[in-house]
């Protein structure tokens, strides 16, 4: 009896929260239509990544983002160290990209600090990323900032070319698309009853968000990792059904599931090399060779394996 109590209280929490978020929507929406800042045409997009122990993957996104990203502005690094060498990793990359605009910010507690950001961050619109993606083709914030968000929500992870998941093992049904854009498409999330990677439409990996938005669902759910985040976010799948999706007509960014740190469920999908492997390599001056990702399609990119040089 206390389960089944459990259940129905959980399900009346979430639909009361729900419809607190829906409200605060319909209000953001209406301020949006009447009223643009100056500051929010001059920092449109926020990028923010998630990092665990992984330096080396980190490395390969920052370095693919630097290629192949047009006309960004600030990007947040959340990152988390296990151990004393891990953090020497981090402290090398600080030091690679000391003259560019990314700021580290070392977990102590991660909502605390992502709510943090999000209220202090003056840009209209947020993109968050994971560090074991690679962007592979190119992308122009300037082509995406004035995407309207109360209508639509991008995704980069996403294309024509994604015609297979690595997490469920199996093709995918790929939507119907038209064109918003000449290098984006339009899809209904919804448009087939079956669960997949096409019918996600809130996540971590390369989507976009109003900023305040984000907050309002941010603050309304517990979460203490990357992990439970996302997870947690589903309950405002519902508060997605009006909105339509937009990816690039080719994914630009791919998720390599080359191994796995986060702690907090199970996930089968592990590669060939361990957290240490790729430590041990970092430590030896080596990093991803990222020639072998760049122009491949998604299908091709999200199983190759890693190639290793050296850093000097």
């Amino acid at each position: 009896m206390k389960k089944i109590l459990s259940r129905l209280l959980l399900k009346y929490n979430n639909v009361r929260i729900v419809n607190i978020v829906k409200r605060k929507q319909k209000a953001l929406s209406a301020r949006d239509n009447v009223q643009v800042t100056e500051s929010t045409i001059q920092n449109n997009i926020c990028s923010i990544i998630f990092s665990k122990d992984r330096a080396m993957q980190l490395n390969a996104f920052l370095s693919s983002y630097l290629t192949l990203v047009k006309n960004y502005q600030c990007v947040y690094v959340l990152y988390k160290c296990s151990n004393n060498r891990h953090e020497k990793s981090y402290e090398d990359l600080k030091k690679m990209y000391i003259n560019e605009p990314f700021i580290f910010v070392k977990e102590e507690d991660f909502r605390k600090q992502l709510l943090d950001i999000l209220q202090q961050e003056g840009a209209k619109n947020i993109i968050f990323y994971v560090d074991d993606m690679i962007f592979t083709h190119p992308i122009d914030y300037k082509k995406i900032q004035d995407i309207d968000t109360n209508k639509y929500t991008l995704v980069l992870t996403r294309g024509k070319d994604l015609t297979y998941s690595i997490v469920l093992s199996r093709p995918l049904k790929v939507p119907s698309f038209k064109k918003y854009s000449a290098n984006f498409e339009i899809f209904d999330w919804f448009e087939y009853n079956e669960f997949s990677d096409w019918q996600y439409p809130l996540g971590v990996s390369g989507y976009m968000f109003g900023r305040e938005e984000c907050l309002v669902m941010l603050e309304n759910i517990m979460f203490k990792a990357p992990n439970s985040l996302e997870g947690n976010m589903q309950i405002f799948v519902p508060l997605s059904k009006h909105k339509k999706g937009i990816c690039p007509s080719k994914v630009s960014a791919v998720c390599v599931h080359a191994n796995l740190v986060q702690t907090e469920g199970t996930n089968n999908i592990l590669g060939i090399f361990s957290i240490e492997n790729l430590l041990d390599l970092w430590e030896q001056s080596m990093q991803i060779d990222l020639s072998h990702f760049y122009d491949k399609d998604a299908t091709v990119a999200q199983e190759l394996n890693y190639q290793f040089i050296s850093r000097n």
